[in-house]
Parts: structure tokens; C-alpha cells; sequence
């Protein structure tokens, strides 16, 4: 998955998924 292609709607869709946002969060530190 890379980073780049998430967009910001996605973000908004998965707020109340903190474990696949746990995950972005790792894949932006990288």
C-alpha cells in the first residue's frame, strides 16, 4: 500500500478504523 495514493476522503471514511489507521501512520513515518 503506498501512501501516496490514499487520499484525504479515504481518511475520512476510515477515521473510526484505527487499526487500518494505525497502519497509515506507520506507512507515512516510513
Amino acid at each position: 500500500m503506498d501512501y501516496k495514493k490514499i487520499d484525504t476522503s479515504i481518511f475520512v471514511r476510515i477515521d473510526k478504523d484505527e487499526e487500518i489507521l494505525d497502519k497509515i501512520q506507520e506507512i507515512c513515518k516510513k
